[in-house]
């Protein structure tokens, strides 16, 4: 018992030190940060439409550039079937980069058509690396790495958001 109670005790002593030389406040500004960007943000289904059937995700919007430019920074996680998709509001340039970035994604590269034109898989967590479109585009869906595989979601697939194929205005 008194060794039970000494282990609790060094365990508060431990934390306490950590906390008082800063160790807690990363963490804690990480949690406010993900879960402003979380907020306020509008959802949308969209549905990748391919060959062989369809596949359905529930997606933060982002069509501000404030909300294009946090994204989905500072996230630690990122729900099975869920992502965020950027609407640029017309046909452009497109480079996007994962800094403060940290779950691996898959991004979907969309022409104004609906058309998905290029997909950058697994990309690397808070790299500074710009992943480019091969053209210009009007969105771009990021979802969790590794689902454009599992899902046959492939470059010439169609993606439906709001009852259209239409991205720019």
């Amino acid at each position: 018992m008194d060794r039970d109670r000494r282990r609790l005790a060094g365990a508060l002593l431990i934390a306490c030190g950590t906390a008082a030389a800063g160790g807690w406040w990363p963490v804690w500004r990480a949690a406010r940060a993900e879960q402003a960007t979380a907020e306020a943000l509008p959802i949308a289904r969209v549905i990748v439409q391919g060959a062989d059937g369809e596949a359905g995700f529930n997606v933060e919007i982002a069509s501000t550039p404030e909300t294009r430019t946090r994204g989905l920074q500072h996230r630690r996680s990122l729900a099975a079937g869920a992502g965020m998709l950027f609407l640029f509001g017309k046909t452009q340039p497109v480079a996007m980069w994962m800094k403060d970035t940290y779950i691996p994604l898959d991004m979907l590269f969309i022409a104004a058509d609906g058309r998905i034109v290029a997909i950058a898989e697994n990309t690397q967590p808070q790299s500074l690396a710009l992943i480019r479109a091969p053209e210009a585009v009007a969105a771009v869906l990021e979802l969790n790495a590794g689902t454009a595989r599992q899902q046959d979601i492939a470059v010439g697939d169609h993606v439906v958001f709001a009852a259209t194929r239409r991205f720019s205005q």
